[in-house]
């Protein structure tokens, strides 16, 4: 649980109140590529990604999150809040009118799959506010979401390699990533094969614990997909484009 991104302790995960962007600023500023990664605890859990990455490769990231809030351009419900979460809506204002400013080569959205359906609509005009910049803008399929408790299983369970691996079929929420994507034909970055197999989910892959609860990964694991997330990264749409022609 404390296996956390840097990005908690530096403060630049913006809170429930606060509406300003705040970025997290990792690599060289003069890098060959500007990276911008926003969402909620969804996009932080990919930051540590992006610290491995840069160790590698000339990047300029900025991670641009905010707690609980869908990028959405229409308020959606708080239940911690019991109210509209106003501050949500602002923020996401903000972080359009910075996009327009700051124009970074790729721009990437990573949220929590657990939003309303009804925020679909929200969340479509904000995609298309940055698309209609000529922005490259992606979306991250969302990771799975366990039906049990990783830590709480493999402390309990002597026999933890066959008790905390749920079927694969039980480990995704649907993913309204996917279908605002398919609308405004935006390319989507997935790692479900990192995560799972044909059957399968793991919460132990290659010695290292995958998650730190049940829809979080742990920076440790995040770090381990960052050549991962550059490949996906330099595979243009053209690209994808070219290849579907084949």
């Amino acid at each position: 649980r404390k296996d956390l991104p840097s990005a908690y302790e530096s403060n630049c995960h913006q809170t429930l109140h606060g509406t300003e962007v705040i970025t997290c600023d990792i690599g060289d500023p003069k890098g060959a590529q500007r990276i911008v990664l926003i969402g909620d605890s969804h996009a932080t859990h990919w930051f540590p990604t992006f610290e491995e990455m840069a160790r590698k490769r000339s990047i300029y990231f900025q991670g641009i999150a905010k707690s609980s809030c869908l990028f959405s351009l229409e308020p959606i419900q708080n239940t911690a809040l019991k109210r509209a979460y106003t501050e949500c809506t602002e923020w996401s204002k903000n972080v359009v009118a910075w996009l327009a400013r700051e124009r970074p080569d790729v721009v990437l959205v990573s949220q929590s799959p657990a939003y309303s359906p009804a925020s679909l609509q929200g969340m479509a005009a904000a995609w298309a506010q940055v698309v209609k910049m000529g922005l490259d803008l992606r979306a991250i399929r969302a990771t799975p979401w366990m039906p049990l408790e990783p830590s709480k299983c493999l402390v309990k369970s002597p026999s933890w390699a066959a008790d905390c691996v749920p079927a694969r079929s039980s480990a995704f929420k649907p993913d309204p990533h996917l279908a605002v994507a398919g609308k405004l034909k935006i390319d989507t970055l997935d790692f479900t094969k990192y995560f799972c197999d044909a059957q399968h989910c793991p919460v132990v892959i290659g010695g290292v614990l995958v998650y730190r609860d049940a829809h979080h990964i742990t920076a440790t694991f995040a770090r381990t997909l960052s050549d991962a997330m550059g490949e996906q990264i330099s595979f243009k749409a053209t690209d994808r484009a070219s290849l579907r022609a084949k």
